[in-house]
């Protein structure tokens, strides 16, 4: 079997464009039952992301994981500088009360312990997306000869079910504040998961068929929707049979044409990704919240369309870094 991982997968591309596109309607979602609707399901969209960068790492060699930290590095400084773009337009651009807002609120003993552990701050954002992309990389690292051998579904198992620890226990104990954005529960086992169908492919795709898989993402579906009127946490496992569905059948079916969303997934997709805040905000500024249902409604299509308008202007002078987002993520 031709080794499917060594060609551009436009599938894979498209999924990515689709995923973010969803992460924009996380964060501007539509009004109503069906905006939180869209959003618990757009859940699957950073996993994706996370699973891509696992199943390009197979057979990294420590050289290799190095680079990709470097890298990663590189990607969380912009991700940083442009959050800071957006506070400084939070704050109509008073670098004093950005200053102030850092002394106050980022730069103490708990928040530097929650950034470090589990991604959780308030400056961040969406890039802690990239500080669990880097944890990944490190523990691989760590971890290099267990990888090669193959031996990591004890990793996976033991993430998930710490990400299920944490959506049922900590409630029942009063704490509602830590999620399961972060590399532990989400970064480590979906990147992990991406590692494992590479390692296995060749025996995987054969058992693959689109019926399984959408009987799966109808499962996953099914468990988000209920988890959306019972009021529940089980939101957190219908994530994962419908993101690894979604990627199985990317892998199976490697070359789907997307158009605009292959060119998203593939070029604009980190700026997507770390640019989107700023244009929310941008938007928020000159089209208030009202009580206009149409407005509502329009506001995320706007956020979506300034973003990848915005990324289609800037990237062609940022080639740079697109080459890094694409050495670090997937290739």
């Amino acid at each position: 079997m031709p080794d499917i991982a060594k060609k551009r997968n436009s599938s894979v591309d498209v999924l990515k464009g689709v995923a973010a596109i969803l992460v924009i309607l996380i964060h501007e979602p539509f009004p109503g039952i069906i905006g939180e609707w869209i959003a618990m399901l757009a859940g699957f969209a950073v996993p994706v992301f996370f699973m891509v960068s696992g199943y390009f790492s197979y057979n990294a060699s420590k050289a290799k994981l190095v680079a990709s930290i470097k890298r990663t590095l590189t990607l969380i400084s912009i991700a940083y500088a442009l959050n800071i773009a957006r506070l400084l337009v939070t704050y109509h651009f008073s670098v004093t009360a950005v200053c102030n807002y850092f002394v106050e609120e980022i730069l103490t003993i708990k928040h530097i312990a929650m950034w470090l552990v589990l991604n959780v701050t308030l400056v961040s954002g969406v890039a802690w997306f990239l500080f669990a992309l880097l944890y990944c990389y490190i523990f691989c690292l760590i971890f290099h000869k267990w990888f090669l051998s193959g031996k990591i579904r004890v990793f996976i198992v033991m993430g998930f079910a710490g990400g299920v620890v944490l959506r049922f226990l900590l409630p029942l104990l009063g704490i509602n504040s830590l999620g399961t954005n972060n590399a532990w529960c989400c970064g480590i086992p979906y990147f992990l998961c991406g590692l494992f169908i590479r390692q296995n492919q060749e025996d995987f795709i054969p058992c693959i068929t689109f019926g399984k898989c959408c009987a799966t993402a109808g499962l996953g579906v099914a468990l988000i929707t209920l988890a959306l009127f019972s009021n529940n946490h089980i939101s957190y496992i219908g994530i994962v049979p419908l993101a690894v569905s979604l990627f199985a059948l990317c892998i199976k079916y490697p070359q789907l044409e997307g158009c605009m969303l292959e060119r998203i997934g593939d070029e604009y997709a980190f700026y997507v990704y770390i640019g989107h805040p700023i244009v929310i905000h941008l938007v928020a500024a000159f089209l208030p919240k009202t009580e206009c249902g149409l407005i509502e409604w329009l506001r995320p299509f706007i956020v979506i369309v300034f973003t990848i308008g915005s990324a289609m202007v800037i990237y062609p002078g940022l080639n740079l870094l697109r080459k890094e987002w694409r050495k670090v993520h997937d290739h």
